[in-house]
């Protein structure tokens, strides 16, 4: 008897990851043409000098490809539980996730955009074009290396990417002594909390 449920929870994590990798194709292959217009829409505007709206697109584009690649990513960690035990079927657990994703972003967006703007960039940087330009690098940066970790089954931090992405694009815009580590490592400390909390929790 126990090995009769054993099998069925065995198929349904062969079946989990099966999903995970297959659905990750049209989330590289839109990321890559995503980039490309992106870099495209910037180039052009470098030649014509329309810069602002030139940014402000590439951004939009970027930035869909970001949220794809996320959601490829953390999705399946937020509803697998639910959705493999069976206490909920798997479009219930999209439209779960979908309605969380919406309500984190409407309620917390605003200050975790000011958080990471303030206490990663250098105060000096922190607007204007070159505070654009870092934000876009950063999307890409963090855009690329959750879709080539999700390409290759691992579980990363999307948070701990977009840190990154942003802290590594502003030290290569502003100089490595610009941003203000203080603040990035104020964020990695709360971050290993809530890590270190889990770990325990969950051992």
């Amino acid at each position: 008897m126990e090995l009769r449920f054993l099998d069925k929870d065995l198929d349904r994590i062969a079946n989990a990851e099966s999903a995970g990798f297959y659905s990750g194709r049209p989330v590289r292959q839109l990321g890559v043409a995503l980039v490309f217009a992106a870099l495209a829409t910037i180039a052009g505007a470098t030649l014509t000098g329309a810069g602002g709206s030139a940014m402000l697109a590439a951004g939009v584009m970027v930035g869909a490809f970001l949220a794809l690649s996320i959601g490829a990513n953390d999705t399946a960690n937020a509803m697998g539980p639910a959705v493999g035990a069976g206490a909920i079927s798997m479009r219930a657990g999209l439209a779960l996730v979908a309605v969380a994703e919406i309500a984190g972003a409407l309620t917390a967006g605003a200050r975790v955009s000011a958080t990471l703007t303030s206490d990663i960039l250098p105060a000096a940087g922190a607007g204007g074009a070159d505070a654009a330009a870092v934000m876009l690098a950063a999307m890409i940066a963090a855009a690329i290396w959750i879709t080539l970790a999700t390409w290759a089954g691992a579980p990363v931090s999307t948070t701990h990417a977009v840190v990154g992405g942003i802290a590594g694009a502003g030290a290569a815009q502003f100089g490595v002594d610009a941003p203000p580590w203080g603040g990035v490592a104020r964020i990695a400390a709360g971050l290993a909390r809530l890590a270190g909390g889990g770990r325990g929790h969950g051992g």
